[in-house]
Order: C-alpha cells, then sequence, then structure tokens
C-alpha cells in the first residue's frame, strides 16, 4: 500500500535505545566524539526531517556527562502547520526500535529496527477492509544488514560522475546536522563523567 493511503502526515515517532558496554571505544569517549545523538539519534532525526522538512521550534533533554558525552535524550520537533516528531535515543537502557508516520487517515508502522528494515506496514481509514487494524505489509527483498543499498547507492552515484544523491542531497544531511546542534545546545550536564 502507498503512503498517500494515510493521507497528509502529521506526526513522526521514532526511537533508537539500547545499552551499550561502558568501553573504551568512540561511543563512550569525549576525545573521539562520543555521543547517542550522533550514533543512534541521528537515525529518529533523520527520518523526521525527510518527511516534514525543517522544525520551526525544538525542545530537547536528556542526560549528559560533564565530560560532554550524551548518554539519552527525548525530543520534540515542532514543524508548520502544527506537525511534530517525538523521537529519543538512549545508549544507558533501551527505548522501542520502532518507528511510526502518522497521517489524518491512517498511519504507518515500521518494526525493528526502524532504519534498516525490509517492511512496513499500513494502517488505513480508507483502505482495504480490515486495512485499519491488521494492516497491510508491504516488504522488499533484503539486501545485506541494511547497509547494501546505501553503499550500491553511493557506488552507482560516484560511476555516473555524481557528486551527491539525487535521492539524499548534500543540503537535506546538512539540515539534520544543524537539528542535531540545535538539540545538543539543549542538553545540561546531569551526570559525572
Amino acid at each position: 500500500m502507498r503512503a498517500e493511503a494515510i493521507g497528509r502526515p502529521r506526526s513522526v515517532r521514532a526511537s533508537f535505545g539500547i545499552p551499550f558496554p561502558m568501553d573504551v571505544g568512540s561511543r563512550w569517549s569525549a576525545e573521539l566524539g562520543g555521543s547517542t545523538l550522533l550514533d543512534q539519534g541521528i537515525y529518529p532525526i533523520t527520518l523526521a526531517l525527510d518527511v516534514f522538512g525543517a522544525p520551526t521550534e525544538i525542545i530537547a533533554r536528556g542526560r549528559m556527562r560533564a565530560d560532554g558525552v550524551d548518554l539519552a535524550e527525548h525530543v520534540t520537533l515542532e514543524f508548520a502547520d502544527g506537525c511534530y516528531a517525538q523521537l529519543a535515543a538512549s545508549m544507558v537502557e533501551f527505548c522501542e526500535l520502532t518507528a511510526s508516520v502518522n497521517g489524518t487517515k491512517g498511519w504507518i508502522a515500521i518494526p525493528t529496527p526502524f532504519w534498516a528494515t525490509h517492511t512496513f506496514r499500513t494502517h488505513a481509514s480508507g483502505g482495504e477492509p480490515g486495512s485499519f487494524v491488521e494492516g497491510i505489509e508491504t516488504a522488499s527483498p533484503v539486501e545485506g544488514n541494511g547497509f547494501g543499498p546505501m553503499i550500491e547507492h553511493v557506488n552507482a552515484a560516484l560511476a555516473a560522475g555524481d557528486l551527491e544523491s539525487p535521492i539524499h542531497p548534500f543540503r537535506d544531511t546538512l539540515a539534520v546536522f544543524d537539528v542535531l546542534d540545535a538539540i545538543r545546545a539543549e542538553l545540561r550536564v546531569s551526570e559525572p563523567t
């Protein structure tokens, strides 16, 4: 079932929280740019911006160590015309690894792990009988561990001489990082190093 079946998108909900062992890896190192936001939060943020574009307001709270490594955050992004996204990321506790795009006629449920899934389920009030409750599943072939299609796309763009992806141009990446910077500015130290 096509995305148009849910009507006009009005909200996004996405989270990516998995507790990772505290080790000497880059995730936990301030000197190496360790960050839940950059490692896990980027996925829900990118989904929300892919649906709505740049937010008009950012509200973020979370847990940050004194050395600047953020451990967890929850974020509300507000967009034009009252649209919004509720997002969360953590490397110290679980947050459900799913996402949804919610519209005026239904919603799309994206299963675990939402950033690398090959299926989604469309629940639409005007769709086929039963589609509102059970939903209609859409699947695509599994290629690699989720990164396969991205790597193929990059290779094809490079072979064509493209300097950026036509489906995810550089300006979209910059917009995501602008939001990540704004979220990080909202976080306050709440835990010792």
